[in-house]
């Protein structure tokens, strides 16, 4: 796990994007920093929005997933809306829903934590084209 601590204010978010670029990057998951960069972005405005106080950035790379999660001191969950289309904001949710894998809150004692998942491209052993081909007698 790799964790930073971003200040709630606005000019962090692009700190918080460049942080998981750099991580998915040097994790050799280049394919992935884009999505999980603009992901973090969406989760990290909505924090600065509303944290008083420093919001954790953590990720975690499992064997088929990357996980990512901002926590902050703001207890209310985020809420998906509906922006009319001349609407500058309400769509973060949206792209998160669309691009990750899963994602979720989970309430803490001192506020949230906002989270998603990315699937890794996983290797697998290429399956035989006839199945077992053993007879089963000698």
């Amino acid at each position: 796990m790799v964790e930073t601590t971003l200040e709630p204010r606005p000019e962090q978010v692009a700190a918080g994007r460049r942080f998981v670029r750099d991580v998915v990057t040097a994790w050799d998951q280049a394919e992935l920093a884009d999505t999980a960069s603009l992901l973090a972005s969406e989760i990290l405005t909505n924090a600065v929005r509303h944290a008083r106080r420093p919001i954790a950035l953590r990720l975690r790379l499992m064997p088929d997933e990357i996980i990512a999660e901002v926590a902050d001191d703001y207890a209310r969950p985020p809420r998906r809306v509906l922006p009319a289309l001349e609407d500058e904001e309400g769509r973060g949710l949206t792209l998160v829903e669309a691009l990750a894998h899963s994602w979720g809150t989970l309430p803490t004692g001192a506020g949230k934590i906002v989270w998603f998942t990315l699937a890794t491209a996983i290797e697998t052993a290429p399956q035989p084209r006839w199945g077992n081909l053993s007879s089963g007698t000698d």
